[in-house]
């Protein structure tokens, strides 16, 4: 509803492009309101609201329930329950209804009522009015009976102003009600303000009460209860490897709960058996978005005639053996170190960690003693599994086997730590695969790489100057010289 802006003196009021806050005092940005009695920067206490009923249970047509007075503030008039009966509202004066006036009902929403909005609302046959006020002349509330309805009830209140103050306002400091609690557990906090109060109007302006009474905010300890245990999760590691469809990085997952003790913040490390009832987060995951590496990972024979080396041909590669069985390998993490001339030694293959993982100390304790099959436990520690079969079913390849720290602190002596892995040889010889057919091996030279493929092709650059790289890693440094050094 478009309405018209004025001053108190009828003036039109000065605006502004922005939307500003106008307090009652007619002051920009102001936080002055009006009291119940319509009174700016008010306490409430120069007015006073009465109270009415209307209760005949019968009737016929308008019957009258209640006259208000001009002047009067927050009207209001309701159907104490549903009925087929209306409320109506007219003018003491001059007879006008401003309201379901001459039988003609209106639907619900607001209309202007003596120089006032009046909200008209109907729901189920249950009415109410609602008017702020102040009202510029009398008016009449009436009760419009439709037929043998029955009239459950009509009530209605409003405020006018006091001719004369009947008690002197009393203002006192007061507190608010307490806040919520900083923190869910291990102790949070609470707050409690100071806020003006009239005895019997409830909560003012702090202007009203003395600021040099005015206490200090209060505060207080809550929920103290300790926190209960949950699972701490850290970041992703670094995948070991830059190649490969199923390399696996991992992340740390321990149960914790916020030290009770101090208020440093800091987590304590509890058994996992505390995080029960909470599923444990994955501490392994596929690596993302790797490529699949250049060279496989079993060994892969490169052939090359020595009669016609620039001749095109394909190799058949040999099968290798399914090593899923049994496949579980120790978490060792590999690192070269390269000497000044470029050579490269056995013993420069260390081990950085080992992780023993209970299920594998279980499965070697029962052989401390030399018992069971294939099994040994050294002086430091080790237990050693069988050698599983060679990689391939004919020549050169490479078999492993399983080494597990025993040690219940995971500390072994790596300098006594057995190989993991050799070299091996099967005698049989591989037939290959040209574009006419099948051919032996006797005039090709077969080599194979017998580090990690990944390795290799790290240090295929040093093949030309360390004959121990170029040893090593002969698949890839013939590989590499074929398809990339042409001759």
């Amino acid at each position: 509803t478009k309405r018209n802006c004025e001053q108190p003196d009828g003036k039109p009021m000065r605006t502004t492009q922005t939307n500003q806050r106008v307090g009652c005092d007619w002051e920009v940005d102001s936080n002055a309101k009006e009291d119940r009695c319509g009174i700016c920067h008010g306490d409430g206490s120069q007015c006073k609201t009465l109270h009415g009923s209307y209760n005949k249970q019968e009737g016929k047509g308008y019957k009258e329930a209640a006259s208000i007075p001009a002047g009067a503030r927050n009207i209001k008039v309701e159907e104490v329950g549903n009925s087929k009966n209306y409320i109506g509202i007219g003018s003491a004066a001059s007879g006008k209804f401003f309201l379901n006036g001459n039988w003609q009902i209106t639907l619900a929403g607001e209309y202007e009522v003596a120089g006032t909005p009046a909200l008209y609302e109907r729901d189920r046959d249950l009415e109410k009015v609602h008017m702020p006020g102040p009202i510029k002349e009398d008016v009449v509330i009436y009760l419009i009976f439709r037929g043998r309805y029955r009239n459950f009830g009509v009530t209605y209140e409003y405020t006018v102003p006091k001719k004369q103050p009947v008690r002197v306002p009393q203002y006192k400091w007061m507190f608010s009600d307490w806040s919520s609690c900083s923190a869910t557990c291990e102790g949070g906090t609470q707050e409690s303000h100071p806020v003006c109060q009239e005895k019997d109007d409830g909560t003012v302006s702090e202007d009203l009460c003395s600021s040099e009474e005015k206490p200090d905010h209060m505060m207080r300890v809550c929920n103290t209860h300790p926190c209960p245990a949950r699972w701490w999760i850290g970041p992703w590691q670094l995948c070991p490897v830059t190649c490969g469809l199923h390399a696996m990085r991992k992340r740390t997952v321990i149960c914790v709960e916020l030290n009770s003790k101090g208020s440093d913040g800091k987590e304590l490390a509890l058994p996992d058996s505390e995080c029960q009832g909470q599923e444990r987060p994955s501490e392994r995951e596929l690596c993302p978005n790797l490529p699949s590496c250049m060279i496989h990972t079993t060994a892969r024979p490169i052939l090359l005639d020595l009669s016609t080396s620039s001749s095109l041909f394909t190799s058949a590669l040999p099968q290798t053996v399914d090593s899923n069985e049994d496949s579980e390998e120790d978490d060792v993490n590999l690192s070269l170190s390269i000497d000044s001339d470029d050579s490269l030694q056995e013993d420069d293959l260390v081990t950085n960690s080992i992780t023993t993982d209970r299920n594998k100390v279980s499965e070697f304790s029962d052989n401390r003693n030399g018992t069971g099959s294939g099994k040994r436990v050294n002086e430091g520690g080790w237990a050693v599994k069988q050698w599983k079969p060679c990689s391939v079913t004919c020549g050169s390849g490479v078999r492993t086997r399983s080494v597990v720290c025993l040690k219940q602190d995971g500390k072994c002596n790596l300098n006594n730590r057995p190989r993991v892995s050799e070299d091996c040889y099967v005698k049989q010889n591989c037939n290959l695969q040209f574009s006419s057919g099948w051919i032996s091996t006797e005039n090709y030279a077969v080599c194979q790489d017998k580090l990690l493929p990944t390795l290799c092709s790290s240090f295929k650059h040093l093949c030309t100057t360390s004959w121990y790289i170029k040893s090593k890693c002969c698949d890839t440094y013939l590989f590499y010289n074929i398809h990339y050094n042409p001759h």
